[in-house]
């Protein structure tokens, strides 16, 4: 896999053959060689190619009436796939015979002076006749076997023979310049003089910078007389931040990377420890494909520092609202959209935004494709509103600079643990085998001594839940406002769920002092709901308070997501019941700053 570097190494090099090429003619150059495939006679004893020949032409002259599209395609034709194109069909004569111009359907077609029979044609009727070099190019193409390739996006790419020079053979100082200079050769021209050092030192900077040369630069460039003046200068702009900053934008706007929500407000976001990632991973020579799988999956990842949670932030770039008239599953679908349509840009180079209503028409992706994309952005346990917030849960709390490295430590040695607990998950059979086996820490089952109260929820009906600790008393409890719910699923044991205002009142049991030792505890599953996230509201789940004396007692409850225990002998006066103003936030431009528990 290719690195960064390599590329933009590439990239670099190729700049140097500037000076000698002209920029002006570079550019003629590259627009050249992007259109050369379209000439207007067939190049003798070239081989064609499916992609860069024949399909464009195939795309804008047939596709349309036998392409992928099934609900347009007519007379059963597809042309798009070989085994479609080639395929023998029944009553009807060979679209495509291999080697065999004069034989294939297409050609008789295309080269007909019938205008009925004559193709293509337009919906109503009309024939619209190919030009000659297009039918001249599909003759050879079929002449040569017409070999079909798949979409270049799902191609392994191959490295080219590098092309030798017909002349000016001391002109290439590199493999770069070979493909150069053949294409110079091609379209008829001839190498510019080499470009002063003035302009070759702004262009560089420009390309690799985004920034102009100051005075004191161009005058130290001019005055370095060595061979390898240019690559060292090159050398020097690599090394700057700046070159992150500059190659990092494109990736940025492919990334849908912005310093707001888009929507609504345009509210501004805290989310640009992304753009320093990207930014990082540019000036380090990160290799590509550590890039790419720490976006798509940098949380899923064990990792040794912080960078791929941090760069799994691409995957919540994009719009995002808290506009109240929006429907929640409206909006969750438009986001994993957005998602979706991104990757497939980005990592794919296919439009399959296309597919989201119907079948792609030109590129190889069905509308069943696109939804099952899809599906790896919608399982996100997030909310779709933002809450006009500059942060957007789930978020990632980062440390300051000067505590990066101790919280890596940390980070790395987490993900060491999650290793192994991932490894025994995975011989998690044999390891309890072993374990019975040896019969050492035999289980244990509820220690019955002093044992006071014990809810095993195993009745499977009704509100009364029965006291199974020895010597109960009382025996029974109620369950009171709300009735529970019993047999929603069959996991483990017959559920008993509370609705949110279900209460069960265990009267004087577990009334403790605070020196008297006590233990209590449970098995819990939190509901799972549409945009329900367990940090977002605050609850008890076993208490015995006394409301009358400021909540003295002691509870097991969940605070942002958090188990906590509480014991408490008077709790604050003036905190209950306390409304904190509901502020709108000011809008301004997001600055690096740590995030704030205000905005968690």
């Amino acid at each position: 896999m290719p690195t960064l570097l390599r590329v933009r190494r590439s990239r670099a090099r190729a700049l140097v053959r500037a000076r000698r090429v002209g920029f002006a003619n570079l550019i003629l150059l590259m627009l050249f060689a992007a259109g050369c495939h379209r000439s207007d006679t067939v190049a003798a004893g070239r081989t064609l190619d499916f992609n860069q020949d024949v399909q464009p032409i195939l795309a804008s002259r047939c596709f349309a009436c036998h392409g992928p599209d099934p609900e347009m395609r007519k007379a059963g034709l597809r042309l798009d796939l070989a085994e479609y194109a080639e395929k023998k069909r029944q009553g009807r004569p060979d679209a495509i015979v291999p080697g065999h111009p004069d034989r294939s359907e297409l050609i008789k077609r295309i080269e007909s002076h019938d205008p009925h029979y004559l193709m293509p044609q337009n919906p109503q009727g009309e024939a619209k006749p190919m030009s000659e070099a297009e039918i001249a190019t599909l003759k050879e193409w079929i002449k040569q076997g017409a070999v079909y390739r798949p979409h270049w996006a799902f191609e392994v790419p191959k490295r080219p023979a590098v092309p030798e020079a017909k002349s000016h053979a001391d002109w290439p100082k590199n493999a770069i310049d070979k493909f150069v200079l053949a294409n110079i050769e091609k379209a008829g021209l001839q190498p510019s003089p080499e470009a002063d050092k003035a302009n070759l030192i702004r262009r560089v900077m420009l390309d690799l910078t985004g920034l102009l040369p100051t005075p004191e630069e161009v005058r130290s460039f001019e005055k370095d007389t060595s061979p390898n003046a240019y690559e060292h200068l090159v050398d020097n702009l690599l090394a700057r931040p700046a070159y992150g900053e500059q190659r990092g934008r494109y990736w940025l706007d492919y990334a849908r990377y912005a310093d707001t929500y888009g929507l609504h407000y345009d509210n501004s976001r805290h989310i640009w420890p992304y753009r320093d990632y990207v930014i990082r991973a540019f000036n380090s020579n990160k290799p590509f494909d550590q890039f790419a799988t720490e976006q798509i999956a940098g949380d899923l990842l064990p990792a040794n520092d912080l960078d791929p949670l941090i760069a799994s932030g691409y995957v919540r770039l994009g719009e995002s609202s808290n506009e109240g008239g929006t429907i929640a599953e409206e909006l969750k679908f438009n986001i994993a959209r957005d998602r979706t349509e991104a990757y497939g840009a980005t990592f794919m180079g296919l439009t399959v935004g296309c597919a989201v209503c119907h079948d792609h028409k030109f590129d190889p992706t069905t509308q069943k494709d696109f939804y099952s994309l899809s599906a790896f952005f919608n399982n996100i346990d997030e909310k779709p509103f933002n809450g006009d917030r500059p942060v957007w849960s789930p978020v990632v709390r980062i440390p300051r600079a000067q505590n990066r490295e101790a919280y890596d430590r940390v980070y790395a040695r987490r993900a060491e643990l999650r290793g192994q607990i991932r490894s025994m998950r995975l011989r998690e059979r044999d390891l309890v085998r072993a374990w019975i086996e040896s019969h050492k820490d035999a289980p244990q089952g509820v220690s019955t001594d002093k044992l006071l109260v014990r809810l095993r929820l195993d009745e499977g009906k009704g509100d009364v839940l029965h006291n199974s600790a020895p010597h109960a008393n009382p025996a029974t409890f109620k369950a009171t406002m709300v009735a529970p719910q019993w047999g929603e699923t069959t996991w483990l044991w017959p559920d008993f769920r509370m609705q949110s205002n279900t209460r069960v009142v265990l009267d004087k049991s577990g009334d403790f002092e605070g020196n008297q030792a006590f233990s209590a505890g449970g098995w819990f599953m939190f509901r799972s709901a549409p945009y329900f996230a367990v940090d977002d509201k605050a609850g008890a789940m076993i208490s015995k308070m006394d409301a009358s004396q400021h909540d003295r007692g002691w509870d097991l409850a969940v605070r942002n997501g958090v188990i906590t225990v509480e014991l408490v002998n008077s709790a604050p006066k003036d905190v209950k019941g306390k409304k904190h103003p509901d502020t709108k936030e000011a809008f301004h431009y997001p600055s690096p700053q740590n995030l704030t528990k205000k905005e968690l």
